[in-house]
């Protein structure tokens, strides 16, 4: 009888710690995913997190561990070897800009701006030969000089991404970027949030 009531115990305790688990559990995983056609995880919003914070303008790369705003994944916009934004190009990144500041928006509202790391980071392409100099210091300069360009337009637009309390990188990585992609396709330029855990 005794043995019998202990296991009872046990196990309306054990029920207890599994419903407690599913109610409060680990929510860190904000988003489900799934692949796009190119390999990429597209991020889905999962329907219980708050509707405010929202990475449907990013997608996750698995290889980077890390999210990037989509605006920029497949254009060039600046011109070739420079830090000047291409003619027609200035209007669509003012408008990556503001998807960007919605989303530290919804972070901060979440109090979760300390889960991430922006990164802004211009780069360059080696367009030349496998062997040319990836530690080149012009290439440095200019990948850095692309990124500032992009935050000061943002800037004189009233998109202020500084004034959130996420910690903000504006970096120049030089050639190639991103993980690095080692082709002629790399981008030249990305914003990235990373999470710190």
């Amino acid at each position: 009888m005794k043995a019998a009531f202990i296991a009872s115990i046990l196990v309306i305790v054990g029920m207890i710690l599994f419903i407690g688990i599913l109610l409060f559990g680990n929510n860190n995983h904000l988003y489900s995913s799934k692949k796009d056609p190119s390999g990429a995880t597209v991020l889905e919003k999962d329907e219980v997190t708050d509707p405010q914070l929202s990475f449907k303008d990013f997608e996750y790369l698995d290889s980077c561990r890390k999210y990037v705003l989509k605006d920029f994944l497949n254009i060039d916009i600046f011109e070739n070897n420079k830090a000047d934004l291409k003619i027609g190009l200035t209007k669509q990144t003012i408008q990556a800009g503001k998807k960007l500041e919605s989303v530290l928006i919804g972070l901060k509202e979440q109090k979760k701006e300390d889960h991430y790391i922006l990164v802004l980071e211009g780069n360059l392409a080696n367009e030349w030969a496998a062997e040319f100099d990836r530690n080149n210091t012009w290439a440095y300069r200019v990948s850095y000089d692309r990124a500032l360009a992009v935050y000061k337009l943002w800037l004189q637009n009233d998109i202020n991404i500084r004034k959130y309390n996420i910690e903000t990188i504006i970096t120049g990585s030089g050639y190639y970027g991103l993980c690095p992609i080692k082709n002629k396709s790399s981008k030249r330029f990305s914003v990235q949030l990373i999470p710190k855990s």
